[in-house]
């Protein structure tokens, strides 16, 4: 925060990690960047350097790291940063529309949800 001649600003410093960050129950990190795209899918040129290595850590250390990708008005997909990782290893450009709508979430559901153990 800066104060300048029309009162007080914010100027970033370095770049933001991912979009959103939590802990579940438990104590286990989630850390989810959201991306919303209008045909489905995920080109991996969206995910820039420093947003997968932050995934990456979180995932390495036991968290949750997901890709939250918004399809227009109608779809969520929840993505585990592991596929993400298997298709970037494998040399694919990125998740084509089969593939995000494999992590759909259930609209009636909280999407995270689906990657809590049972108790």
């Amino acid at each position: 925060l800066v104060r300048g001649g029309q009162g007080p600003r914010v100027v970033p410093t370095k770049k933001s990690t991912v979009d959103c960050w939590g802990v579940l129950k438990g104590g286990r990190a989630v850390a989810v960047e959201v991306k919303s795209c209008s045909d489905g899918r995920l080109p991996f040129d969206r995910l820039p350097a420093h947003q997968r290595a932050e995934l990456e850590r979180v995932d390495q250390l036991g968290g949750l790291a997901l890709v939250l990708v918004i399809v227009g008005s109608t779809m969520a997909c929840a993505v585990p940063w592991a596929a993400i990782r298997a298709a970037i290893e494998a040399g694919a450009r990125g998740l084509g529309v089969g593939e995000v709508a494999l992590y759909r979430c259930d609209p009636r559901r909280p999407y995270l949800e689906a990657f809590l153990e049972a108790p």
